[in-house]
């Protein structure tokens, strides 16, 4: 939790100091988990998330953003029908706090006033780098997330995402070595994270125009 307030208070101090072209907010969700246990039910058993969001808009086209995000995931074998899990009985619980880095871009060019090609509501896509500070094994993660944004307010914007983020650990479910062989690994059967989240952000500055839109 100290590590979290300390990233929190450092994005807000860079922010103070920009504060042009600069987005600030926050981000409410569910978070949930892809493993061992739950190989590809998505929105599976999803728990209470919580994120600031720093952003840096390089124009109405690119930007890159900080992220950090405080949740947990939990999982249950007897969730599921199939006999191997039913004899496993394996579960667990593990709450996490993330710091991610991404590139972001815009697929239309997002409100810029009195630019005629500018758009209110906008899809978007990311992707970065991350780390997982957890109860069972910290690591580096990807995170890739697919969004839309709203300006809902002259310098408000309202956003809805969904982010996935494939560790480079097996072991967030406790289960590196699922079928007991004595072998793990850390290139397959890696564990994901994933969140659907709503944010509400604060735009310092809305002035800068990418050419690449203009030109369309």
């Amino acid at each position: 939790m100290r590590r979290f307030v300390l990233f929190v208070f450092l994005l807000i101090s860079l922010s103070g100091k920009a504060q042009h072209n600069d987005d600030v907010g926050i981000m409410v969700g569910g978070a949930y988990y892809l493993g061992d246990i739950n190989p590809s039910q998505h929105f599976y058993n999803p728990k209470p998330m919580f994120g600031f969001i720093y952003r840096y808009n390089f124009n109405d086209c690119y930007a890159l953003r900080a992220c950090t995000t405080l949740g947990k995931i939990e999982a249950s074998d007897l969730d599921f029908s199939n006999q191997l899990q039913q004899d496993r009985k394996a579960r667990f619980s593990n709450e996490y706090m993330s710091f991610a880095l991404q590139f972001e871009y815009n697929f239309f060019s997002f409100w810029v006033p009195k630019q005629r090609w500018s758009k209110k509501t906008i899809p978007y896509l990311s992707l970065g780098v991350g780390y997982f500070l957890n109860t069972s094994e910290s690591t580096v993660f990807m995170p890739f997330s697919i969004g839309m944004k709203r300006v809902i307010l002259k310098n408000y914007t309202l956003g809805l995402e969904w982010t996935f983020s494939k560790s480079f650990t097996d072991d967030l479910d406790y289960l590196s070595d699922p079928m007991e062989t004595g072998e793990s690994s850390s290139l397959i059967n890696n564990d994901w994270v994933a969140y659907v989240a709503v944010s509400f952000t604060y735009r310092f500055s809305v002035d800068k125009a990418c050419r690449f839109f203009n030109e369309k």
